[in-house]
């Protein structure tokens, strides 16, 4: 929401293993469609930097090849159905 305000604290630089705090404040909008519009909110976090689970991050030319061999089993079931 554009009257967001995010405030992050490192304890140090933000690097590998140094601790961080962040806080975060807004508003939802009262012309939003949902039913929490107007709706004040705070998100506080807290934590360690870390590279996380499953620090090797897939090659993208393997997530391209995942991607799109999706989108066309996705296609030829469109087909499939179309024709049927």
């Amino acid at each position: 929401y554009t009257n967001g305000v995010a405030n992050v604290v490192c304890a140090v630089d933000c690097a590998t293993g140094d601790t961080y705090t962040l806080d975060y404040a807004a508003t939802v909008p009262v012309g939003n469609v949902s039913v929490i519009r107007g709706l004040r909110y705070f998100l506080h976090l807290q934590g360690t930097v870390g590279a996380g689970p499953g620090t090797n991050p897939i090659p993208v030319p393997a997530a391209a090849w995942l991607f799109g061999s999706g989108l066309l089993g996705l296609a030829g079931i469109a087909r499939r159905r179309k024709t049927a």
